[in-house]
């Protein structure tokens, strides 16, 4: 029976065309931004709403996907991610860990 509150990781990886290790850092970087909102989250499983929000609403937002497929749309988010990630590290390491 499909569960239709939440997606679980290997349910990205199939719907994305990625492999499932890069699914779970996807499930693990959404649940990390539900869990600042102050949401519960379930490890390897994300809300099926804020899933589709964050990767079926892009259109919406005015991101071009017509010319890219939505794995390589969906790798270049992962890099903006990891690179937000390390500038945080870096203005953590210059203000002495704030």
């Amino acid at each position: 029976m499909r569960n239709e509150l939440f997606v679980t990781a290997g349910e990205v990886a199939q719907e994305l065309g990625v492999s499932k290790p890069f699914a779970y850092k996807l499930v693990r970087q959404m649940n990390e931004e539900l869990e600042e909102k102050g949401f519960i989250t379930i490890a390897g499983r994300v809300s099926r709403k804020y899933y589709e929000e964050k990767f079926y609403g892009m259109a919406q937002a005015g991101v071009r996907t017509r010319s890219h497929t939505l794995a390589e749309v969906v790798k270049c988010m992962c890099k903006h991610i990891c690179l937000a990630r390390r500038l945080q590290k870096i203005r953590r390491a210059d203000y002495g860990g704030i």
